[in-house]
Formats: C-alpha cells, structure tokens, sequence
C-alpha cells in the first residue's frame, strides 16, 4: 500500500521534469529494496528452519534421557547393571543415582505344599553353619517355603530362566522355548516362530520366558510364583572356558567390564595371561554374585559370606536346577518336573573348542598348584556348586531310568542311598 501511494503521489505532481525525475528514482528504490527483502524472507526462513531442527533434537535427547531414568526404577530390568547403561554417556549420573549396592535384606517366601524332604547344607569357608551340620545329610530341607513341586507354580504360563554364563545357558534357552510353545502356542506365539536360542536382535524372543535374552539374575522373580529355572557347572570347568571364549574374556570382552580391555581387542595393550586373569575380581565367584547380589556376573561387587548365604537362599527357592555335565538329562529331567511332554533334540550353540584351546585347557588343568589356587579363589562358587549336585540328585532320584543314565556316565557323583555313586 505504501508503495502504491508513493506511485500515485509521483504521477499526480508529475507536472515538471525534476518531480518526474525525483518519481522515477523513488520508483527504481522501491524495485530494489522488494528484490532486497525477498532476499531477507528467503534467508530468515532458512535459519528458522536451522533453530527448528535443533531444537527437536534436543527434545528428541531430552526425551531419551527421561526414558532412561524412568527404566532404571522398573524392577523386571535392573538397568544399573544393564549394558545399555554403561554405553550411555550420562552412566556416571545413573551410576551415581542408583548406587550398586549388595542386596542381603531377606525377600518374601512364597507359602508351598508341606512336602519336606532332606537336603544337606553347604557352607563356605567361614561362614556361620558348622562343620557338623555340613556332614550332616539328615537336615531337613523345608520346601513348605519353597516352590519346588508347586503344582501351581507348574501351571503359570510365565517362567524365570536365570543365565549363568558358559553352563549351557544359550542351547537350554532353545529347549525351554519349545516347551512354551507346546505349553501354550496361541498365549506363547513368539516362543514358536523363528526356532532357535534366545536372541532380541535375532527376533528369536519368547514373552514367556524371563530372563530370556540377557544374564540378569533378577533375583526378586525367584520368590515370586513363576518357576525359576537354572543351570550350573563346576566353577573351575566354568572359569576355563570363559577365559578361552568371546566376550567373556578380558582379550576379548563383550561386557566393557574395564575400560582398557577395549586396547586388548584392537591389539594396542598385550593380552592377558591366565594367571592375570585369575586375579582379577570381576571374575570371581560370579554364580554366588548373581545370585546373592542380584548382580550381572562380572560387576565389580566382592562376595562375602552374607552374599553367599543369601545366594544359598535363593537356590533353595529356584523352582529347577540342572548341570550342564549332564545337559541331556537336565534336560528331560526338566520336562518331566514342568509335565511336559516333548522331545528334545540337543544341538550343542556356540560351540568355539577347537584343538589349540583344548590343549592349552588340558595343560591348565594339569597344573595342579594352579588349580588349586583357583578352587581357593572361587571357594564360595565351589561350596554352591556341591549344594547344587546335591539338589540335582535329589530331584533325579525320582525317576530311575535317569539315575541309571547319569550312573553309566559317571560325570555327576550322586548318592542315592544304595551305596554307590
């Protein structure tokens, strides 16, 4: 509007040379100052577009932080000792906020059946039960507080799988998805497509098994009424393997359990030896620190006797245990507690053994300074481990077609009350 009055103003006193002169320059102004602010328009809108940009993407962090700190209070996922948090460039902050902690405070038992049957005690080294009570098979082993045999527990479609690294974890999560799948194949629809162990990334996933994925012990789902289902090795079998097996070793670790075990891999630091490896308290006793301290395996938290008792707790309250010497009667010793009619077809995952690694496991294992050294180092692991036996040979002895197979093998010392192992 401006504009045009400015033409209209120059044409009505036009009326001599130097008003029309004094026009057309107003005229040729005006031309070049639109040309000037078409200009302007064009640049301002592109830096609105630069200021939106960002700021969405510093709503999009805000947001991911948020949904961070609201994880870490659920209690299905301990995000303290999850993975994701220690990639995460604020874990210092969440480190701080949710300090790690050893957990001893007792959880709520779940009233059972007043089935009781003898099981003996196993108790480290220093700690409160006596040498008597641990010769002592005739204690007797309370499950009115326990979900062993639990008929109840038995029918929940949701099951606890606590995944204790290199005891077979990955090949039993293969077997229990099929046996969710049989359970239920319209509830557990996931557990039934794509066959195969446990993988998120895979798409292998099964809703119905917790614990299914990663090597969170999740402590407080033992006591809750779900079956809580494990496997254990002997310890020292256990460490051997690691040590010699991708990503849970320090020469090539998965799990950043130090920062400097990254230059390892990219070959900027020398590897470390066994005897290295053995001193490192990360890796020690990790079965005890899992179950005690609801802890990942290889967090920095030092196993005490108050550890060890509270683990001793919660495998008396695991619904099933296995041992991975006996896989395949683990296995179906399995289906048989669960009353589930399957078979099972064992195919042995992640199998990295190879004749270099098995020689040098055999000479490990023939030091026998070193090994006792170990056993010494992992004494809480070794004393849960024997409890563990114990408990397995006490579920076996129910069915006597698998005692005569665990008998032939040998693998496993069981006493069944005939005098023989």
């Amino acid at each position: 509007v401006f504009e045009s009055s400015l033409y209209m103003n120059a044409g009505n006193v036009a009326s001599t040379p130097s008003l029309l002169k004094s026009a057309s320059r107003n005229k040729n102004y005006l031309q070049r100052r639109s040309i000037g602010n078409g200009r302007k328009t064009s640049s301002t809108f592109g830096n609105r577009c630069k200021i939106c940009l960002i700021t969405t993407c510093l709503l999009t962090v805000a947001l991911l932080s948020i949904a961070f700190f609201s994880l870490a209070e659920r209690p299905p996922l301990n995000l303290r000792d999850s993975l994701i948090v220690k990639s995460f460039p604020f874990s210092s902050i969440i480190s701080s906020r949710f300090p790690i902690t050893p957990k001893t405070e007792s959880e709520p038992t779940l009233l059972a059946s007043k089935r009781s049957e003898t099981l003996p005690i196993i108790a480290a080294p220093n700690s409160k039960v006596s040498q008597k009570q641990i010769n002592d098979d005739t204690i007797p082993f309370d499950n009115s507080i326990s979900k062993i045999r639990n008929k109840d527990v038995i029918s929940r479609q949701y099951i606890h799988f606590i995944h204790i690294p290199k005891c077979g974890g990955t090949t039993m999560t293969i077997i229990l998805r099929q046996m969710q799948c049989v359970r239920d194949p319209l509830k557990n629809a996931d557990c039934c497509t794509n066959p195969g162990f446990c993988d998120w990334h895979a798409f292998r996933r099964c809703e119905a098994i917790k614990g299914c994925t990663n090597h969170m012990p999740n402590r407080p789902a033992i006591f809750k009424p779900m079956a809580s289902i494990t496997l254990m090795r002997d310890p020292l079998a256990r460490i051997l393997s690691a040590f010699f097996y991708r990503g849970h070793s320090p020469n090539l670790d998965f799990f950043q359990v130090r920062p400097y075990f990254k230059d390892i891999a990219d070959g900027k630091l020398p590897k470390v030896t066994f005897e290295e490896y053995m001193d490192m308290h990360e890796y020690h006793n990790i079965i005890t620190r899992m179950l005690g301290a609801d802890s990942f395996p290889y967090r920095n938290i030092t196993v005490t006797d108050e550890i060890y008792d509270s683990a001793v707790e919660a495998l008396n309250h695991i619904f099933f245990v296995g041992l991975q010497e006996e896989f395949e009667v683990s296995s179906e010793l399995l289906l048989r507690e669960m009353d589930v009619e399957m078979v099972v077809n064992v195919t042995k995952e992640r199998d990295q053994s190879n004749e270099k690694s098995s020689q040098l496991k055999a000479k490990l294992k023939a030091n026998k300074s070193l090994m006792q050294r170990l056993k010494e180092i992992n004494h809480y692991d070794v004393a849960l481990y024997e409890l563990a036996v114990k408990r397995f040979c006490s579920t076996l002895k129910r069915y006597p077609d698998l005692v005569a197979k665990v008998k032939k093998r040998g693998k496993v010392k069981c006493a069944f009350g005939d005098g023989k192992e």
